[in-house]
């Protein structure tokens, strides 16, 4: 199939979104879900799924017999499935126009469907498939990888007006936006990106989306490039490498070169209480830090908070293994090395998957931390972290609770030491528990306490910053 010409993804016909509009909802109807998907493929998460894995993904969901494997196949893994299965599953309205739109391939009595399309949170999004844009052109539409998932799953969703995501490529966290914001506006220099983003707000029914050609802010202009948001989200082009990949892919020899460029004028786009959620791959540099570096880009008229959660670290020669899949055997050696050197030049020693936090704060925040993969949407969890965060060296009186998703504090000393257990919805974010001691648990043992969530000035309270810092306490 990877010889098909490139597809072109042209705008339906203003009558044939009655008909997406219907498919959409017939998805629904036939548990086309995440968890479905998971299940179909014999996985424990699509998300983290192995690509190369496909062959047991494909056999796995023809052992299945609920309509969710049927489409997992034929959506999700690029298999060929009987056109008799996919007209029952979906109609022939669907099926005239995907044909009709050289959607499909059929061959032998059945189908294969040219592009991706992933059920996320309650949307779905269409990417480009290995046939409608093979890998290696620059101006693929990134697939749904495992960044896309866990920037979806762990943006904050609180309420807001206006918000912002760059390198929008498919779409994807501009339209989950704007399922929570009053405008949400995506930015690509990849004129295919914008077809699909466009394609995705029609298709999840976001009209309140617009998508803008140019290299991050400078896509932004007239009244519109003077506003703020209150949500800013970016996946953007983050390998470390050498030379020219694909569009939504290459970052540089240090791999920071967009997120640079949208860090530096952050602190004018970003709103006082705005938030700004970022998944990328952070190079580890000798001699300096992640933190070291944010804080040139957003200059130092602002306080800021910093967080970065960690859910995986790559030794060098792992991360160039990883990447090297499109080259010939002959030079996979010297390719290899010229990589190796690349890194060398620039100090690079290691590589983490990173989800990175920032937003305004009284106290300038620092927390670096490991933390397992969630499975589901985190986005509460999460937004009410940030908000305690913000609060703490109030002027003002703050109430403070034990987190709801605290299951027990178990007791080892009086009021000196405790092991905090996690409810199993939360495990994923200490999956053995938390210890405190010292001043922390004091903290604790007064919120226990008859009266202990009352208001209170609080200060500058080493103990309630290191159960903030674990999330353990919000604000009431």
């Amino acid at each position: 199939m990877s010889s098909s010409p490139v597809l072109t993804l042209d705008s339906p016909a203003p009558e044939a979104w009655t008909i997406l509009w219907k498919f959409v909802d017939r998805l629904r109807e036939l548990r086309y879900t995440e968890e479905a998907v998971s299940n179909a493929m014999g996985v424990s998460d699509h998300a983290r799924r192995d690509f190369m894995g496909w062959p047991a993904h494909l056999r796995s969901c023809r052992r299945h017999t609920e309509p969710s494997a049927a489409l997992t196949a034929f959506f999700l893994i690029e298999g060929l499935v009987e056109t008799s299965v996919i007209l029952d599953l979906l109609g022939s309205e669907i099926l005239t126009f995907m044909r009709q739109s050289d959607w499909t391939v059929e061959l032998d009595g059945k189908l294969h469907f040219r592009y991706l399309l992933y059920p996320l949170l309650g949307d779905y999004i269409l990417t480009d498939g290995y046939s409608s844009n093979p890998p290696g052109n620059l101006d693929q539409v990134y697939q749904l990888g495992a960044d896309s998932h866990l920037l979806a799953r762990m943006t904050p969703r609180a309420h807001g007006t206006m918000s912002l995501d760059h390198c929008t490529g498919s779409g994807v966290h501009a339209v989950l936006a704007a399922a929570h914001h009053g405008f949400s506006t995506g930015v690509d220099v990849n004129p295919r990106a914008l077809q699909f983003a466009q394609f995705n707000a029609k298709l999840n029914r976001r009209p309140n989306t617009s998508f803008l050609r140019g290299d991050c802010y400078e896509a932004l202009h007239g009244s519109e490039g003077k506003r703020t948001f209150d949500l800013v989200t970016a996946n953007p082009p983050f390998v470390p490498t050498p030379e020219t990949l694909s569009l939504y892919r290459g970052g540089g020899v240090g791999g920071e070169e967009v997120t640079e460029k949208i860090l530096r004028r952050l602190p004018e786009h970003l709103s006082s209480d705005g938030v700004f959620a970022m998944i990328t791959n952070i190079p580890t540099v000798r001699g300096q830090s992640f933190f070291s570096r944010c804080e040139n880009w957003l200059g130092n008229e602002d306080s800021w908070g910093m967080i970065v959660l960690t859910d995986h670290v790559w030794s060098l020669e792992s991360y160039v293994i990883s990447h090297q899949s499109q080259v010939v055997p002959q030079e996979y050696g010297k390719h290899f090395q010229f990589w190796l050197d690349a890194y060398e030049s620039v100090g690079l020693e290691s590589v983490t998957n990173s989800q990175v936090y920032l937003f305004r704060s009284s106290h300038a925040w620092r927390l670096d931390r490991t933390h397992p993969f969630p499975k589901d949407a985190a986005s509460s969890f999460i937004e009410g972290w940030i908000s305690s965060l913000r609060t703490y060296g109030s002027k003002h009186p703050v109430a403070y609770r034990l987190h709801p998703g605290i299951k027990k504090v178990n007791w080892l000393e009086e009021h000196a030491k405790a092991h905090i257990e996690w409810t199993s919805e939360y495990l994923w974010w200490e999956p053995h528990g938390v210890w405190i001691e010292g001043r922390a648990a004091q903290v604790i043992a007064k919120l226990q306490s008859p009266g202990g969530t009352e208001p209170r000035d609080w200060g500058v309270d080493d103990g309630l910053a290191e159960l903030l810092s674990h999330n353990l306490v919000l604000q009431q």
